[in-house]
């Protein structure tokens, strides 16, 4: 008998009011028949359980108790699965798994405007509000649906100070402070009438000083054709002709998207880390009918994908770009690069301290095509990450700290990361910023951090050389963020990260042969399967202990003394013969 934990699979990291979802892989042997329960333990306090009745002709059980638990507060929790004793059980220290989770506020503020509920800002809405729990969002539809009759709806500016979840605004940001408290800010197809001068000049700045991101979806009413003040132009990745009209018509009936050199090198396009597959992913999704057409791209830009024109009453799914004409490899390599520019859909560019992103279409939503949320999400997750870096689980808005993992073997390198910004949120760029590392309230080493170039506040190091396991205390040695602590009444900002102890509790889970499974391999390669006791049944399967073996060698003649000294005798004695006979 002998039941035990094998595996737990849960995120490292959640957000606040967000579910830790929690899976424990159980191996239950011996147990035929039996009721095992299973709990789960934050601290010391059961917070959930589960009964596992083991069927009665299972002498090898296997299975997976599923659990979830959302914290009420920011910090690190310690967790424990645990299944019950069972009495008589071979051995009982497989049964418990410890596991720790980080719950933090680190939020990404986003801000989402468009002019209709189109499919594009319905399914980012829908992401950004109800899925992704990273991200606290405002947005505003500047033409929403009315009912006849209806009371009017009260007046709403967005601010990151709403709490999360009040997510629908119908004001924009009422001041530039608020402005300047989003992290990044997502226009669709909203007229410039919108916006008055100062709007723009605070998106600019949110661009430039702020360190945020703005991403610019095309559409046929108004963007980015519509929009002639220079603040504006000035941030866009490209170029294009003011026009007032309509763009409803695309420059051609249908296309697929295609991946650059850049954009396959973009963390922006990886849904895959495999480069074959991330070109598949992209390649699968259906003929796109709709896109702008942009006047150029701007210098120090990049398109990461393309626009190639298709058939759509002959494609099968396979088109591939038409080929170059051989010549010289830099005519054709220009040829290349004019094509994708002419056909730019997806353009990045860095401004100042901020980055920009220009879609020239407005179907990323198509991502979902037989895969729900699966790709589409992972997109604009990357996209947010491309711009705000990582989420890091310390701190309040200003002042930020962190590590790249909450567990570590023993050895493996510690990646440390702060991020300060000013009370104006503006990054911090020449600040001065230090870790403390102790370990049983004793200081174990002071390191310094260095600032990441052209980051929005990130200041990075790697720990390395730890003196062994354990839990460590990190906290924030910054003369130029105490101010903004103080002003804010933080004290000072640390977290923890854990270095395993060795243990052998992956070892110990399984320690019974697994019958059905070496059965099932045994029917698959015509072979058998036997105790010790039945260990001679498997002699049949040897076949006879007898064989002869025929082996033929071919050995060069005068590499044998004996026929070479025959030779020497024969040739001799004819000499001699012949000397005789005076025939010499």
């Amino acid at each position: 008998k002998d039941a035990s934990v094998v595996d737990v699979r849960v995120p490292e990291a959640i957000y606040l009011d967000d579910r830790a979802v929690i899976q424990a892989d159980l191996k239950l042997d011996g147990l035929a028949g039996e009721t095992v329960k299973v709990l789960l333990y934050e601290e010391d306090i059961a917070v959930a359980e589960q009964d596992i009745a083991v069927p009665k002709d299972e002498r090898a059980y296997r299975t997976t108790a599923r659990f979830t638990h959302v914290p009420e507060e920011k910090g690190i929790f310690k967790y424990r699965v645990s299944a019950a004793a069972v009495p008589g059980e071979l051995l009982a220290d497989n049964n418990d798994w410890n596991f720790e989770v980080a719950v933090t506020d680190d939020r990404t503020n986003v801000l989402l405007i468009d002019g209709f509920p189109r499919w594009e800002f319905r399914y980012l809405r829908n992401l950004f509000f109800a899925r992704d729990k990273s991200v606290h969002l405002q947005y505003v539809l500047m033409n929403p649906d009315q009912i006849e009759g209806a009371p009017p709806v009260p007046a709403i500016a967005a601010s990151t100070s709403r709490p999360f979840g009040s997510a629908e605004a119908t004001r924009l940001p009422a001041t530039r402070e608020e402005w300047l408290k989003f992290d990044a800010i997502i226009l669709g197809d909203v007229s410039p009438t919108a916006f008055s001068d100062a709007d723009l000049l605070a998106i600019h700045e949110v661009v430039r000083d702020r360190a945020g991101l703005l991403v610019c979806i095309a559409g046929p009413r108004y963007m980015p054709h519509a929009f002639t003040a220079d603040v504006f132009r000035s941030l866009l990745p490209i170029t294009y002709g003011e026009s007032a009209r309509t763009r409803f018509n695309s420059p051609e009936p249908a296309y697929r998207l295609r991946l650059t050199a850049e954009g396959r090198a973009s963390l922006i396009m990886r849904q895959s880390e495999d480069p074959e597959l991330n070109d598949l992913v992209w390649a699968s999704l259906p003929p796109l009918l709709w896109r702008y057409q942009a006047a150029g791209v701007k210098e120090g830009a990049e398109v990461l994908a393309w626009a190639e024109p298709v058939d759509t009453g002959l494609d099968d799914g396979s088109a591939r770009p038409a080929p170059l004409p051989r010549g010289d490899a830099f005519d054709d390599l220009a040829a290349t690069r004019e094509k994708e520019r002419a056909g730019a859909l997806i353009v990045a560019q860095r401004y100042a301290l901020g980055r920009t992103l220009m879609l020239n279409f407005d179907r990323t939503w198509r991502l979902r095509y037989g895969v729900g949320d699966l790709y589409h999400h992972k997109f604009w997750g990357q996209v947010l990450r491309w711009a705000s870096g990582e989420n890091l689980r310390a701190g309040n808005d200003f002042v930020r700290l962190g590590t790249d993992k909450l567990t570590y073997n023993p050895g493996k390198p510690v990646k440390v990361i702060a991020k300060l910004l000013n009370e104006r949120h503006t990054p911090v760029t020449d600040a001065t910023v230090a870790v403390t590392v102790s370990r049983d309230d004793e200081t174990v080493v002071r390191k310094q951090l260095r600032f990441r170039p052209d980051s929005n506040g990130i200041y990075e190091a790697v720990l390395d050389n730890l003196p062994g396991p354990g839990r460590y205390r990190l906290e924030l040695d910054s003369p130029d963020a105490a101010a903004v602590l103080a002003a804010n009444n933080l004290p000072h900002v640390e977290t923890a990260f854990l270095v395993e102890e060795p243990n052998n509790q992956i070892e110990l889970s399984d320690l019974t042969a697994n019958p059905p499974f070496l059965e099932s391999l045994a029917s698959l390669s015509g072979g058998a399967v036997a105790d010790p006791d039945n260990a001679d049944a498997l002699l049949g399967f040897l076949g006879n202990p007898g064989k002869i073996i025929r082996e033929r060698r071919e050995t060069s003649l005068w590499d044998n003394l004996p026929f070479l000294a025959a030779a020497f005798a024969l040739v001799t004695a004819e000499w001699l013969v012949r000397r005789k006979a005076g025939l010499t």
